[in-house]
C-alpha cells in the first residue's frame, strides 16, 4: 500500500467533490508530481514481480495529537479493533 495524494489529480477544473481512479492526473505541483511518480514505480514493481500495489490519494493526514475530526484516525482505530469502518 501507498499513500499518495490527492494532489496528484492537480486542479479541480469543474469543481466536483469525488475524483475516479479513471481520470487522468494532471499534478501542478512538484509534490503532486513526485506522489504520482511513486504511484508510477509501484504500479511497475506490482507488474513485474506478481504483486498486489494499491495507492490511496488521501485528502487529509493524521498524526499524533490531532483533535480535529479525521477519518484516517477513524480507520485506523477500526483497523486496531477489527471492525469496519466507513469512509466518507
Amino acid at each position: 500500500m501507498l499513500c499518495s495524494t490527492l494532489m496528484a489529480y492537480g486542479p479541480d477544473a469543474h469543481a466536483v467533490a469525488e475524483h475516479v481512479e479513471t481520470e487522468y492526473p494532471q499534478p501542478i505541483s512538484v509534490y503532486g508530481a513526485s506522489k504520482l511518480a511513486v504511484e508510477a514505480l509501484m504500479h511497475a514493481f506490482a507488474a513485474q514481480y506478481g504483486v498486489d500495489g494499491v495507492a490511496l490519494r488521501f485528502t487529509h493526514v493524521y498524526g499524533p495529537g490531532r483533535t480535529t475530526e479525521c477519518f484516517v484516525g477513524e480507520m485506523l482505530t477500526a483497523a486496531a479493533e477489527g471492525r469496519a469502518c466507513h469512509i466518507p
